[in-house]
């Protein structure tokens, strides 16, 4: 008879194969009709702090669109300028990917997680430089600003990607749909905190714009600190028979993704038809909270409107994933929800553009 025994408390999750029961640190074992997998307290904190990581990067992406007109007099720049500071989360995403791949393959779940909030928190820290006071931007403010917001954008891919990563390393097969679905809610949630704080710290003149950049920064020092300290590489056991394989090949041997991965995924049909479509409407939801404040602010709509309005879109969706997601789990019906869904939003989309107009709140 074999036992796995750890001094760590917690539940336990059942495959076929042997019984392991965790107690004081000494291996046992032996063959019986089900095996234990043990989990740990411990892993709901790995969740907690990469999402947290994942809700201030998607923060930090969407600050400046909600106070466009406010930062284009803040820092004696054009609407152009105002807009790279989300487009360049877009423009990096694809080499941010491949930067992913690699951490992932090279440094491990715990390495990958310090250099992204590691670059996370640089990155905030030069958007911090860019400004002298509350009211007043340094002489070269919109470039240090720029390449803050491009270091974060650098590391998007690694915490709207990893979610899965997360859950199958620490969570049990039966608990690992809802720990990604929860790991993955905090970028959404991250982007309407981006879309309502603005609005509410900074008034105009960009008196408060200090205030907002130090809010950022001294998260993403926490969330760094927190990774350090309490982010492990992966529990002291596996929680399900996948991760006991995947430990038994090897912790890293992985490789980053390759052209000939690239050329496969180019090469399959169904997946080209499934990237285009949700390609555009992820394009059009970036495109649309990136620049709703410069649409409703010439129809007469404050900043504080157009915080309110993004925070409704992501507020929505969150509930509409909420409620779309058991009921795919139980029906499994993908295609039917995904026709459907497409009518819904393009009636959406059109309602918004005929709702637009001067003052037209009941509308909007």
């Amino acid at each position: 008879s074999t036992d796995l025994r750890l001094r760590e408390s917690g539940h336990t999750a059942r495959h076929c194969g042997m019984i392991i029961t965790a107690v004081d640190g000494k291996v046992n074992s032996s063959r019986s009709g089900t095996t234990q997998y043990q989990l740990y307290p411990s892993r709901w904190s790995a969740l907690f702090i990469f999402g947290f990581g994942s809700l201030v990067n998607a923060a930090i992406w969407i600050t400046f669109a909600p106070i466009a007109k406010i930062t284009k007099e803040f820092y004696g720049v054009n609407s152009t300028n105002v807009n790279m500071l989300s487009v360049i989360y877009m423009v990096l995403y694809v080499p941010g990917t491949y930067l992913a791949s690699w951490f992932f393959a090279r440094l491990g779940l715990r390495g990958t997680m310090l250099a992204s909030n590691l670059i996370n928190f640089i990155g905030a820290g030069l958007r911090l430089a860019s400004v002298k006071s509350n009211t007043e931007a340094n002489a070269a403010g919109y470039p240090l600003l720029l390449i803050g917001q491009g270091l974060c954008g650098l590391v998007q891919p690694v915490f709207v990607n990893a979610s899965a990563k997360i859950a199958a390393t620490w969570f049990s097969i039966e608990g690992r749909d809802l720990a990604t679905v929860i790991a993955s809610m905090f970028n959404p949630l991250g982007t309407g905190v981006g879309q309502v704080l603005p609005a509410v710290l900074v008034s105009d003149g960009g008196n408060g714009m200090m205030t907002l950049l130090i809010a950022q920064f001294a998260i993403s020092t926490i969330i760094l600190v927190c990774t350090y300290f309490f982010f492990k590489e992966e529990p002291p056991t596996p929680p399900s028979f996948t991760q006991t394989t995947r430990r038994e090949a090897g912790r890293r041997t992985g490789t980053p993704c390759s052209a000939e991965d690239l050329y496969a995924l180019a090469s399959n049909p169904n997946f080209c038809l499934l990237a285009l479509g949700f390609g555009i409407g992820l394009a059009y939801f970036n495109s649309l909270v990136t620049v709703l404040g410069q649409q409703i602010d010439i129809l007469g709509y404050t900043d504080d409107d157009a915080g309110i309005y993004g925070f409704l879109i992501l507020g929505c969706g969150m509930v509409g994933c909420a409620v779309v997601g058991p009921l795919l789990d139980y029906t499994h019906r993908y295609k039917t929800f995904l026709r459907g869904l497409a009518i819904v939003a393009f009636g959406a989309v059109a309602a918004l553009c005929f709702g637009l107009g001067p003052n037209n709140g009941v509308g909007l």
